[in-house]
């Protein structure tokens, strides 16, 4: 992507002092904002360089380094260090970008000379690059930059847990997924419409059936199916405990939560359902009145924080991102700690999850950046996301695999993303669990956050890692 940087007078310099309290009742943090003096969204940052990666309205992209005010020359897009190294981003000479990886220094260890690339997770990172036929070829480098699984997948998630899931188009253009290990060997056969990564020793899996419905259920990493494929929808393990949605009260669809023996252990009774995070998940009802209405629970079941937000994330590094709506309809954000305690008043345009223990607020044209209170500088104690949650979050110092498509030449990522809006609202009519899928679109590949989980059309946090979208926020061109 062509970069157009725009001089920011002032750049107030980000604080990092490390705060490590607990979430005692009464006692509230004070959040400080960091507020930018540009207009750009803040959508990456790297807490051991104290780089910060923004983005205009128009989609362009540069890196400021924080402590000196001025953009970084050397890199477009600078992610969070992940297995000791940080996937960076250049202009190629034919406009496109081009990834490989830095450390902590700013040093390129690894040439920045791929199509697409993904953070390193279990000591593999993702790479891709197009072959002479203008197809996306993906495979897995480790830290040396030796290829160790060729490239030759279609798409790819990340490794959690020794295993990655990994897809090829069979003859009649389906996708097909299956898992392979760490030396590229099938694990399990290349047999799914849909999976995700492994999580708490189970991944989720889906096949469309004879009558063209979606079933999703979960199988172990020999590849058994120890949870059958009878669910309209099934979320990741997080925490011991997983999303589902199936048939509830008088024959209703509805999302509650199953343990790993697939007994029902909260009822299926929410219309909506997120992983638990940090003890607490975020359910959905909808009201009489057709209100939309979030709230959390703990594992017992038992509400915890009432449901009056309009949106809520899942927790990360002590806080959850919730909205409301004012009473003209507009939304205002904020943020809550684990006790329902308002920390980040409900009175921004919007709030985003940026980095581990880092979040960006918008108020106006303006943008700022701020730590969670609850972050702790010994990386054992965080995560750049909850455990898949963790689809791709695994253990310390971990972070998401994020993959890149190369644009074609002559689209802005402006139409990119017009187009990206249109394909994930007729993905999710394609994937109502009510209604039949159109035969034309079984196996054909999902909208995926950089996490590898499937987007709904119009939400604002993935559901399957918890991380905030919207306005390029969490999708591949990020």
């Amino acid at each position: 992507m062509k970069r157009r940087v725009s001089v920011l007078a002032v750049i107030l310099l980000l604080c990092l002092g490390l705060a490590a309290s607990a979430q005692a009742a009464g006692k509230v943090p004070e959040i400080a904002i960091t507020w930018l003096s540009g207009a750009e969204r803040p959508s990456a940052y790297n807490r051991d360089l104290n780089w910060l990666t923004v983005t205009s309205d128009k989609y362009e992209v540069s890196t400021l380094n924080l402590e000196t005010g001025e953009k970084v020359d050397d890199f477009v897009v600078v992610f969070e260090t992940s297995d000791g190294l940080i996937l960076a981003t250049v202009d190629g000479p034919d406009g496109y970008w081009r990834y490989g990886f830095i450390n902590k220094s700013g040093e390129i260890m690894i040439p920045l000379e791929y199509d697409g690339g993904g953070s390193f997770t279990e000591g593999l990172a993702g790479v891709m690059k197009v072959d002479a036929y203008e197809n996306n070829r993906w495979g897995y480098i480790d830290k040396t930059g030796k290829v160790v699984v060729p490239m030759e997948y279609d798409y790819i998630q990340p490794f959690a847990e020794g295993l990655a899931a990994v897809m090829k188009e069979d003859a009649r253009g389906y996708d097909r997924w299956g898992y392979i290990d760490k030396t590229g060997r099938v694990t399990v056969p290349l047999e799914y419409d849909d999976v995700r990564p492994f999580s708490d020793g189970l991944a989720t899996v889906m096949k469309i059936d004879d009558d063209f419905y979606r079933k999703h259920g979960y199988i172990d990493k020999t590849g058994e199916v120890v949870i059958p494929l009878q669910y309209y929808d099934a979320r990741p393990f997080s925490e011991g405990l997983a999303a589902v949605e199936a048939d509830g009260f008088y024959g209703y669809r509805r999302w509650g939560y199953i343990d790993k023996a697939g007994e029902i252990v909260v009822p299926l009774e929410y219309d909506d359902a997120g992983p638990f995070s940090e003890g607490l998940a975020a359910v959905m009802e909808i009201n009489l009145y057709g209100d939309i209405l979030w709230g959390y629970i703990d594992k017992a079941g038992e509400i915890v924080i009432p449901m009056e937000y309009n949106d809520a994330s899942v927790f990360f590094d002590g806080v959850a991102i919730v909205m409301k709506e004012d009473a003209r309809g507009n939304e205002k954000w904020g943020c809550i700690n684990r006790n329902g305690e308002v920390i980040v008043p409900l009175e921004y345009d919007d709030i985003g999850y940026l980095s581990t223990g880092m979040f960006w607020a918008k108020k106006g044209a303006r943008y700022g950046i701020f730590e969670s209170p609850y972050y702790r500088s010994d990386s054992s104690k965080n995560m750049a996301i909850p455990a898949v949650i963790a689809v791709s979050v695994l253990g310390a110092g971990a972070v998401l695999l994020v993959l890149v498509f190369k644009r074609k030449k002559g689209v802005t990522c402006a139409e990119t993303e017009k187009a990206g809006k249109e394909s994930l609202t007729a993905e999710k009519n394609a994937q109502n669990p009510a209604e039949a899928v159109p035969k034309e679109t079984i196996g054909k590949a999902s909208n995926l956050c950089s996490c590898g989980a499937e987007i709904e059309a119009g939400a604002n946090f993935c559901f399957k890692c918890g991380r905030p979208l919207g306005d390029g926020a969490n999708t591949p061109d990020a």
